[in-house]
């Protein structure tokens, strides 16, 4: 019984990294492939509040970029809601996670400003920063870092200061 509850662990955790793996994958490729938040969408489907933060956030940047396909403005609303509060309970239950401050962050600088959803751009960027600089191990390697790094200076309109620390 044991060794099947052990089991059952095992692949359970290898099951969510992998998941997790791939959803960083599609998250980094929203910019270049308009089917990106779509397929992640559907590949965390299952996804819910009892999962990973990680996941979670992610089924919900996927759900906020995905807002954008539909045409009805209410259904477009009712997605990006559905999404940010997603975003929002996974950074509720791991609020030191840069990567979900990072997924927040992509969502805030892309949400139409009427949506006042941009109140956390500077705590987010600074969460994300400080840990580059003082807490690298709290990203999962050397690729995504490489990664995030690229987002922010790339998306997030750092600051000189901001670019300073990021050079060093």
């Amino acid at each position: 019984m044991k060794l099947l509850l052990l089991f059952a662990l095992l692949t359970s955790t290898s099951f969510s990294d992998q998941k997790i793996q791939e959803a960083r994958q599609l998250f980094f490729r929203f910019d270049e492939d308009q089917h990106a938040s779509a397929i992640l969408l559907l590949s965390l489907d299952k996804v819910g509040v009892n999962d990973s933060p990680v996941l979670l956030a992610y089924k919900g940047v996927a759900l906020a970029a995905s807002a954008t396909a539909e045409s009805n403005p209410i259904s477009k609303l009712n997605r990006f809601l559905e999404g940010k509060n997603l975003v929002e309970a996974a950074i509720n239950q791991w609020p030191e996670n840069p990567e979900l401050r990072l997924i927040r962050l992509s969502i805030q600088l892309t949400a139409p400003g009427f949506l006042e959803y941009n109140k956390q751009i500077s705590i987010d960027k600074n969460h994300i920063i400080n840990n580059l600089i003082n807490n690298p191990d709290r990203f999962p390697n050397s690729m995504f870092r490489e990664k995030v790094l690229i987002f922010l200076q790339t998306k997030a309109q750092l600051t000189a200061e901001e670019q300073r620390l990021l050079q060093n």
